[in-house]
């Protein structure tokens, strides 16, 4: 299924655009009709090994082949060969269908929190309603952040932008004034927040202050857990220098590992 093409950026020399189905992908045309790939911020970010991840998809690996043991020992299951090796292909299956759900859910929380803020301090639509009980203890959660933080007014919600001085693209989740300065947040619904998140949050940062007068000084994660449904927040602005420069070295690595497909 394809999603509308969204123009994200227009100058003399050529146009950005932007699709999110099915491919989350940007791209440059030029007037004589020739198109040039852009990398977003979570593909350049992308590309860091992550250990973390790898040591949670064996876990679940094991653990649904754990779950499976009294079972086989008391008889009720019994495994040829072939089941065996069934068993071992769903249980590493296992890490993928979880991924997937957390996924679809990380989509409702950001599409729940968006309709709020445009709602809440954009004065656009409606305040969500006929949410699932998860999706209303996020939004809840993220309320009371709102309230702790003093927001008074939203610039963005879910802004597609392009960065002309570096060549990369990405989607800000939200823009606020909260306890008087103009803040980029990134919403997450994972267990915690890692370096790979920081330079995403301040990548964000550099795109919003190149296209926009109103600057933004800070950055800040807010977390809203899957499992416990408690909202969290951090204040990462005093990393967001060093962070931005680890960035610029991966679209850097990024750029060169483009060069060597041509």
């Amino acid at each position: 299924m394809q999603s509308e093409i969204t123009t994200v950026y227009q100058c003399p020399e050529f146009n950005v655009f932007y699709q999110d189905q099915p491919y989350h992908k940007y791209w440059k045309q030029y007037p004589d009709g020739r198109e040039e790939k852009i990398a977003s911020v979570t593909k350049i970010t992308g590309q860091l090994d992550k250990p973390a991840l790898l040591g949670w998809a064996a876990g679940l690996t094991a653990r649904y082949i754990i779950d499976k043991i009294p079972d086989i020992k008391s008889g009720k299951l019994i495994l040829t060969p072939a089941d065996a090796e069934k068993l071992f292909y769903t249980a590493k299956a296992e890490a993928n269908r979880v991924k997937e759900e957390a996924a679809d859910y990380g989509t409702l929380i950001h599409a729940t929190i968006e309709d709020y803020v445009k709602y809440k301090y954009m004065g656009i639509g409606k305040h969500p309603t006929g949410l699932i009980p998860e999706a209303q203890k996020s939004l809840d959660g993220f309320k009371r952040i709102c309230e702790v933080l003093k927001v008074t007014r939203a610039l963005a919600s879910e802004k597609i932008l392009y960065s002309k001085e570096y060549n990369f693209g990405g989607t800000i989740d939200i823009v606020v004034e909260a306890n008087g300065r103009i803040e980029i947040w990134d919403l997450k619904t994972s267990s915690g927040f890692y370096d790979e998140m920081i330079m995403q949050f301040a990548s964000y940062r550099e795109l919003w202050n190149e296209n926009f007068k109103e600057q933004a000084t800070g950055i800040r994660g807010i977390r809203l857990d899957k499992k416990n449904f408690l909202p969290y927040q951090k204040d990462f602005t005093d990393k967001q220098n060093l962070a931005f420069q680890k960035f610029l070295c991966l679209l850097q690595y990024y750029e060169l590992n483009q060069l060597g497909e041509e």
